[in-house]
This record gives C-alpha cells, sequence and structure tokens, in this order.
C-alpha cells in the first residue's frame, strides 16, 4: 500500500496540491478569477491550508534546531509515515532547506495577502491596486527589510499585515542562522571527516 501511495497517488496530489495551494489563492487575489463569495471563501481556505505548510516547515527546523520535545506541530502533515523506514533525525541540510522553504512560502502568502487588500481597497498601498508580481515583490522586500519606499502601504489594514510580516521576518532571521549553525555544527562533527593526527 505504500508502495502504490508513493508511486500513484502521491504524484497526483502533489500536482493537485501545487495548483490549490500556489495558483488558485493568486488567481482569485489578483481579480483574474471572479471575487465572488465561493470563490474567495475557497482561496481564502487553501491559503490557510498553506499556512499551516508554512508552520510545520518552520515548527520542524524549530525542533530539530533547539530539540523540542515534540517533532511535529500537526501529526497529520507526516508525509514520513508512508515511507519504508522512518526518519529519526533531520541532517544540518535538511533542516536548512525546510527552514529556508518556510521563509519562501511565507513571503508568497503575504504577497497574495497584500494583492487581495489592494484589490479591494484600492487606497491600500500608495501605488494603488497591486499585480500579483507587485504583492510578492512588496512582501519580499517587507520580509527583507529592503524598504525601498517605491510602494508604502497607506491604510490601516495594509500596514498591520506589514508590521506582522516584518516581525515574523526577523523571527526567521534567527531561525535561518540557527539552522545554518546547526548545519556547519553537524559537517564539522560528522564521522566520515579524517581525524587531523596529533602533533
Amino acid at each position: 500500500m505504500k508502495r502504490v501511495f508513493r508511486i500513484v497517488f502521491l504524484p497526483i496530489v502533489s500536482i493537485a496540491a501545487i495548483f490549490y495551494l500556489f495558483v488558485l489563492p493568486a488567481l482569485v487575489a489578483s481579480g483574474t478569477m471572479e471575487i465572488s463569495v465561493g470563490n474567495t471563501a475557497f482561496a481564502a481556505f487553501m491559503l490557510f491550508q498553506l499556512w499551516m505548510l508554512i508552520a510545520e516547515f518552520a515548527y520542524e527546523s524549530a525542533a530539530a534546531v533547539f530539540h523540542f520535545e515534540r517533532k511535529r506541530l500537526f501529526s497529520f502533515l507526516d508525509l514520513h509515515r508512508y515511507e519504508e523506514k522512518g526518519v529519526e533525525k533531520k541532517s544540518g541540510f535538511g533542516v536548512l532547506f525546510l527552514a529556508f522553504l518556510s521563509f519562501l512560502f511565507m513571503v508568497y502568502g503575504f504577497g497574495v495577502i497584500y494583492t487581495f487588500i489592494s484589490n479591494i481597497t484600492e487606497d491600500a498601498f500608495s501605488s494603488g491596486t497591486l499585480s500579483f508580481i507587485d504583492g510578492v515583490y512588496f512582501s519580499l522586500v517587507t520580509a527583507t527589510t529592503v524598504g525601498y519606499g517605491d510602494i508604502t502601504p497607506t491604510s490601516g489594514s495594509s500596514r498591520l499585515v506589514v508590521m506582522f510580516q516584518i516581525i515574523l521576518s526577523l523571527a526567521y532571521v534567527v531561525m535561518l542562522f540557527s539552522s545554518a549553525v546547526s548545519y556547519v555544527r553537524e559537517e564539522s562533527q560528522s564521522p566520515n571527516k579524517k581525524k587531523q593526527p596529533d602533533a
């Protein structure tokens, strides 16, 4: 059953997940699809699923770096149970990869939110209505605290979301650096490395 799941079901679910988690919310937020109650509710539900994935990746990285007792935030998102052998310990690279992937998903998620806010309130940003690319660009600029000033939040709701993203991004900086240090430490203490002869 596990083999059938990995070969047949997992690729189909992965393709559908990419569409529903990444494409559909962007289409609704940018106004490409009709902004009806049904479309908006379904896109919001899928965006919520994406945020659960972001939280899971971030938590798994933090759990590996800071040695939490509970290794997963949402047990139903554990895809390792379908593998032949369970993964006991994540490698340093795996931890760093999960943290970085979570950061990129977070940038995307906020980009969708900014695009949606600008489409329902035209004066939410200084540049007017944002395209999806503009929303992701503004999200990345905000997450990295670059602040070019070409797009600025002008409404209360957009400023609240920007403040929340800045706080979350600073937490990611700590986690990414901790993950990187963990990876470097693991590589330097690897048993495959040849020991230096005593002088």
